[in-house]
């Protein structure tokens, strides 16, 4: 069963106005200042009890800054990267249709400039290690992640492939 859906959750650090985000009120109207701005997150992850659990715990921070669209499949995580608008992924290693480092690398090679935060269990924790080493922003190990350090890890790592992203710019446009 494919499902996507949508759902704004809040956040307590909010990241930098970016051009490419889209910015929208709790209303749906456009604002004209970047305090409104939503990130938007793609989660990919087959187990309701996890995706549950990660929805809750953003929940639990108060703030309108993060919208989290959930695929419980790689493939339809994947259309929805390809359709645009997303900021950051949460990827989940054992999924239906991919397992291990090739779900991370399929991920990464069709969306490069898209931040991935790897979301491993204990017994993929060494494979979410070699994930960050071949571009994964970061991982977090299931069951041991609270609210605030997932809204930290977000934040940071939006910032951190903002920062790559600027600097590989920088070195296109004066390569000396």
């Amino acid at each position: 069963m494919n499902r996507q859906s949508e759902m704004r959750v809040p956040h307590s650090l909010r990241p930098p106005a970016r051009r490419s985000t889209s910015l929208r009120l709790g209303n749906g109207v456009s604002p004209s200042g970047p305090e409104a701005e939503i990130v938007k997150v793609l989660l990919v992850e087959d187990n309701p009890g996890d995706a549950r659990m990660i929805r809750e715990m953003l929940a639990e921070v108060k703030h309108d800054g993060f919208s989290l669209e959930y695929a419980e499949q790689l493939s339809t995580g994947l259309e929805r990267l390809a359709e645009g608008g997303i900021d950051m992924v949460f990827l989940d290693l054992s999924l239906p249709d991919s397992r291990g480092f090739d779900t991370f690398a399929e991920t990464y090679a069709r969306a490069p400039q898209v931040p991935i935060v790897v979301l491993a269990g204990l017994d993929d924790e060494e494979v979410a290690v070699r994930a960050v080493r071949e571009g994964a922003q970061d991982y977090l190990v299931k069951g041991h992640v609270d609210s605030n350090l997932l809204v930290r890890a977000m934040s940071y790592v939006v910032e951190r492939k903002r920062a790559e992203l600027r600097h590989q710019h920088v070195r296109i446009q004066d390569p000396r």
